[in-house]
């Protein structure tokens, strides 16, 4: 568009240079003409992508799973997060990459704009998208919610007495989600590695009665 509208520029600088004031007037009509439908174009070309950067998204987080089938976690999820964030940059990503487990004791995750795949090319994925316009999660808030959830917690929690059980699903549905696109409870012996803009993650590591490796989980909110 702006090598176009310097041409048009060129083109009816020569006409008034040369003294052909009527065809320079004439071929301004013509080409503000031209350049509404061009601009038009563009932007329904440009709503489109937008439009359908979920189903697209989709398909590139699953070739860059093939394709890295041997990376870590942590190298994984930085260079997914990269590539997600580059192509669709009017969004913002969120990606938790863990071990291939299964069970809802073991994880529970909901996303929104994204996806979960699970035992995904050896590994579990989750994405979740916003768009960059849209206001960031209230992050005292989240810590709020998350220390009334979770009586027991250490990391950027406080500490306290949680009841026994280690099982995700029942701790993830304590979780106040106001304002969260994503929340994701995981057992921290999965190996679990994340990436986003850390001004909308609220992070905590959860303990049942007695602190045993297998029994931690990550309690990651993204919004």
């Amino acid at each position: 568009m702006r090598l176009l509208l310097q041409a048009v520029k060129i083109e009816l600088a020569y006409y008034n240079v040369k003294g052909f004031e009527t065809i320079a007037q004439q071929r301004r009509r013509e080409w503000e003409t031209r350049i509404r439908t061009v601009k038009s174009n563009f932007e329904q070309f440009d709503r489109t992508v937008r439009d359908r950067y979920h189903a697209q998204s989709r398909v590139d987080i699953k070739k860059y799973a093939a394709e890295n089938y041997g990376m870590s976690h942590e190298v994984f999820s930085r260079g997914l997060y990269g590539m997600l964030n580059e192509k669709y940059y009017w969004r913002v990503w969120f990606v938790v990459v863990y071990n291939p487990i299964y069970g809802y004791e073991k994880h529970t995750v909901s996303v929104c704009g994204g996806h979960i795949l699970f035992r995904q090319d050896g590994r579990n994925i989750v994405v979740a998208s916003k768009d960059r316009n849209a206001s960031a999660m209230d992050l005292q808030r989240a810590r709020t919610n998350l220390n009334n959830a979770f009586y027991y917690t250490y990391g950027l929690g406080s500490f306290g007495m949680l009841y026994r059980g280690g099982f995700a699903r029942r701790h993830y549905n304590r979780i106040d989600k106001t304002g969260a696109c994503s929340v994701a409870v995981i057992r921290t012996d999965s190996n679990v590695s994340y990436r986003g803009d850390p001004n909308r993650i609220m992070h905590i590591i959860v303990s049942p009665h007695r602190i045993i490796a297998a029994d931690l989980l990550h309690v990651i909110m993204f919004g």
